[in-house]
């Protein structure tokens, strides 16, 4: 049996070294747990009168951090992984009571933090390392510098509330910069334990910054003229928003991963076995809320057959419940997404589409449950919901294909680029679909989901605007300065001729 949760309450903003909360209590939000609905887990108020004093904190840590050498920088990161890996198993609970993930999904997200910081210094920093160059017009040389670009606010997204911030946080503040990160209003607790680490580790005041609360917050700091970047996961729909609403400042730099209508692309000469239990990792893991989960399965009409038979045996056997019971499945986040499921459902009956595996929502398990679902429409269409837009659910749609061609154009209909994998024992048909595919992200023979931190990360389309994460986030932090110089030399300038003086 379960043992009864600790209810949390918030110690408040992380602004300049310390937790601060508001001067007059406003509006108390509380958040219960997805995977039990009686599970209250943190309370919080969000605090507009915390803006200010966080970016002015932030603009005023950035000279002294700036400054410093590599080294010294590396010296707080490399004590912060440290404290990441002392606090582990406490985020990893505190993850999966916020978001519902089993906790052992929750417990790879909290070990990759410490590892996104060993990453970040051994592969990607040499990536902006100053270039030397000689001879680069007579008697001067120069190199390829990168400077730190100053105040980032880091905008993170539920489903990884702590990996996929501390992706961009880690990038930022090893090139020079400061953060400030805004969570995600649906996972504000594992936030701030990932701020309580940042204390623990004693960085300067101001380095790192964390304020809570919805898109209000997240509006006042981008219109600050002290803000110099923004680093967004998260849906097309906010990241188009965010797009527009930052159009008046172009000289700000802006990261936008915007989630995936991602393609699994099974070929007649696929190995089976391996294609169904990567598909099944694709689809369904984190209960469909990954922007890199398989929501398009695509299957050569040779293997359909038996390719679906293993499938669908084994997706009705997939466990699902609360995260201390080590699921396959947990709960979807909340319950406007049991609402789109409920939608999704009626506009695959009105289109008349074959339900090959009907999934339900489990309102007896207490939580926001739904399990996994297999759809074969009647056609592509360009106007349905379901078949060209991320659900964030456990909802996979089926295509068959006879030819290359018709499995590329379904792989580029959606608008979406990010992921794609295709599974065949033929590599010159891998390299022809990736050749002809729109997606920043390809794997052959592997699941969608599994993205490595020592790759870039990033989509084409509606998926990203060309800003990869991963191993290239680095690029994003930092500029690329020309510099160039000339020794003082006796020799004579002979540039100017006589003719351009007159006596």
């Amino acid at each position: 049996m379960r043992g009864k949760e600790l209810i949390l309450k918030s110690k408040g903003d992380y602004i300049a070294g310390d937790f601060i909360k508001p001067a007059l209590e406003g509006t108390e939000h509380t958040l219960f747990s997805p995977a039990d609905l009686k599970d209250k887990v943190f309370s919080f108020s969000p605090c507009l009168d915390h803006i200010e004093p966080a970016l002015e904190a932030a603009s005023r840590a950035y000279p002294l951090w700036s400054s410093l050498s590599q080294e010294e920088r590396n010296r707080y990161l490399k004590k912060l992984a440290h404290i990441y890996r002392e606090k582990s198993e406490e985020m990893a609970v505190l993850i999966s009571r916020e978001v519902g993930k089993p906790l052992w999904e929750s417990q790879m997200e909290a070990r990759a933090l410490s590892q996104k910081i060993e990453i970040t210094l051994r592969e990607s920093l040499p990536l902006v390392q100053d270039t030397s160059l000689s001879s680069l017009k007579k008697g001067a040389k120069g190199k390829i510098t990168y400077k730190s670009r100053g105040v980032f606010l880091v905008l993170g997204p539920f489903n990884f509330p702590v990996h996929l911030p501390n992706g961009h946080i880690i990038s930022a503040l090893a090139t020079g910069n400061t953060v400030i990160f805004k969570a995600s209003d649906k996972s504000p607790a594992s936030a701030e334990k990932l701020a309580e680490c940042f204390h623990l580790a004693g960085f300067p005041k101001g380095v790192f910054n964390l304020i809570q609360g919805g898109g209000d917050i997240a509006q006042n700091l981008m219109r600050s003229p002290l803000l110099d970047g923004l680093l967004f996961t998260g849906s097309y729909a906010v990241g188009k928003s965010i797009q527009r609403y930052m159009a008046d400042w172009p000289q700000k730099i802006l990261a936008l991963e915007m989630g995936g209508k991602n393609s699994s692309l099974v070929w007649k000469d696929a190995d089976i076995k391996n294609a169904v239990y990567e598909v099944l990792k694709g689809a369904y893991l984190t209960s469909g809320q990954r922007c890199s989960a398989c929501s398009r399965l695509i299957l050569h009409k040779e293997i359909k057959e038996k390719f679906l038979e293993s499938f669908l045996s084994l997706s009705k056997k997939l466990s699902m419940g609360h995260w201390r019971d080590s699921p396959f499945m947990g709960p979807v986040i909340d319950e406007k997404a049991v609402k789109r499921w409920e939608a999704v459902k009626k506009e695959v009956e009105k289109e008349k589409a074959r339900w090959l595996m009907l999934g339900e929502h489990l309102s007896h398990l207490n939580g926001h449950y739904v399990s996994p679902s297999l759809v074969e429409p009647r056609e592509f269409l360009s106007s349905s919901f379901y078949q060209n837009e991320e659900l964030f659910l456990p909802f996979l749609v089926l295509y068959v294909v006879e030819e290359e061609e018709e499995a590329v154009s379904l792989i580029n209909q959606s608008g979406y680029g990010l992921c794609l994998s295709v599974f065949s024992q033929g590599e010159e048909l891998a390299k022809r679909i990736f050749q002809n595919s729109k997606v920043g992200v390809f794997h052959w023979n592997l699941s969608t989901n599994g993205a490595s931190s020592r790759l870039p990360f990033g989509g084409l389309g509606k998926s990203g605007n060309d800003r990869p994460a991963g191993l290239f986030s680095v690029y994003t932090c930092t500029t690329p300065v020309a510099w160039m110089q000339k020794d003082f030399s006796t020799e004579e300038d002979t540039f100017f001729d006589k003719r351009f003086f007159q006596d």
